[in-house]
């Protein structure tokens, strides 16, 4: 089982200083002297990203001097060309630390139980960092840190917002997707482990549902219909525990969540709405259980003759013959 960590690699916390570009020209590839509107709050030392954070050609230089004056920085040789206005941005950390702590209760463990696991580099031409544990589980939790290499400065373990759970990666929602479903970003009561526990309740009712129709479990990558039922179905799970019914028409109507996911439910069972795959095609699974396939040429069909299979009035006609529609009545002489 493998885990994916999605890290933010520009948090408020990580910004220390921000100008733009104030030459009319731009900066060219090899400028070593950027002018900008302001470098009154630029060191010697900094980790400086030019051009739009997570943007193709964004990149990190470190300041060697101070600037030299308030309307410009030195900097080692630019790598790509950057526009007037572009930002010119001083972070405080160029690496993220990942520590692991067992799971041993379902709950948070204390910032002395993690130990670290693995160090990364924070690219700037992207806003994530995404990480992929291929031996993570639901028996591992996961919290990181912001580094700065050069000074060794390092954020404090964050336990509110920078600890996950390991395992998202083979369930139909992420523990984040449903917080943000029933608002509950901030509620430290209701833990990560009392969601995937209500998690696991939604899934296996998707799957008890669709499974005359789709392969389940569904792969990687799970359907994004899937994704949003899973996470409606958990929230409403989730609010209905907590807060019970009595909150009908507050944004804690769990009640009206799960009706409106279930409702989903029912129209893809009834064939109303169809899953669709990467490649926009049709997922239903003719061989699972059940009605697997609309009418065809094992359909039987009424006659008013024999034909060539039981010589009967309900004939499973094998052959396509002049006068058969499979799967509808034809030839009716009676009526009923």
């Amino acid at each position: 089982m493998i885990t994916p960590i999605r890290i933010d690699n520009f948090p408020v916390e990580q910004i220390k200083a921000r100008t733009l570009i104030d030459n009319t020209g731009g900066s060219a590839v090899g400028a070593t002297n950027l002018l900008v509107q302001n470098s009154t709050s630029f060191a010697s030392g900094d980790h400086v990203l030019v051009g739009k954070l997570g943007a193709q050609n964004c990149e990190e230089v470190v300041l060697a001097a101070n600037p030299g004056s308030i309307s410009s920085i030195t900097v080692p040789a630019l790598q790509f060309a950057h526009s007037e206005f572009e930002d010119v941005v001083a972070i405080k950390y160029d690496k993220i630390k990942i520590y692991t702590a067992p799971n041993t209760n379902g709950y948070i463990p204390a910032p002395g139980s993690f130990t670290l696991y693995q160090t990364l580099v924070i690219t700037p031409d992207q806003l994530y960092t995404d990480y992929v544990d291929p031996s993570g589980s639901a028996a591992t939790w996961y919290c990181w840190t912001y580094l700065n290499s050069t000074t060794n400065a390092e954020t404090n373990f964050n336990q509110n917002e920078r600890v996950v759970l390991g395992a998202d990666a083979n369930e139909y929602c992420t523990i984040d997707d449903v917080r943000g479903q029933a608002g509950l970003e901030n509620n430290v009561w209701i833990t990560d482990g009392m969601i995937a526990i209500e998690r696991a309740k939604a899934q296996a009712e998707i799957d008890a549902r669709l499974y005359t129709m789709y392969t389940v479990p569904f792969a990687t990558p799970v359907p994004y219909f899937v994704q949003d039922i899973a996470t409606r179905l958990t929230a409403g799970r989730i609010l209905v525990k907590d807060y019970g019914t009595s909150s009908t028409g507050s944004s804690k109507d769990g009640d009206a969540i799960l009706k409106d996911a279930r409702n989903d439910l029912v129209d893809i069972d009834d064939r109303e709405l169809v899953l669709l795959d990467a490649d926009h095609q049709p997922m239903v699974n003719e061989s699972a259980a059940g009605v697997s396939s609309w009418p065809n040429n094992s359909t039987q069909v009424y006659t008013d003759s024999p034909g060539t299979g039981n010589g009967g009035q309900y004939d499973n006609q094998v052959a396509i013959q002049p006068g058969y529609d499979y799967g509808h009545i034809v030839q009716m002489n009676t009526r009923f």
